[in-house]
């Protein structure tokens, strides 16, 4: 029932000024949101110069999907967006994620 799924439900809560740092946030939260992205993978991005190949491919994916809004981070962050200037940068970020390779 309700205690169900407020078990399983993920909250995240932050306050960054770096466009980089909610950039790095909003992929990251998109990887957990998924469920199949395995642990190893989360942490290789969130703390590691080098990622293995499935990082890799975890990560681009999740960027993907938080630029399309699909049940992404960027969603929610542009429809509240603290500082739309801030916004923009993060957008800037993702994108040049997207394209980098």
């Amino acid at each position: 029932g309700e205690r169900a799924a407020a078990e399983g439900s993920l909250r995240w809560v932050g306050y960054e000024q770096s466009a980089y740092a909610v950039a790095k946030s909003l992929v990251i939260t998109e990887m957990m949101r998924t469920g199949d992205v395995d642990a190893r993978s989360i942490v290789q991005v969130w703390f590691s110069s080098t990622w293995s190949m499935t990082a890799a491919t975890a990560f681009r994916a999740a960027v993907d999907r938080c630029l399309l809004g699909t049940e992404g981070a960027t969603a929610t962050a542009s429809t509240h967006p603290p500082d739309t200037a801030t916004t923009i940068d993060v957008l800037r970020i993702l994108r040049h994620w997207r394209i980098t390779d």
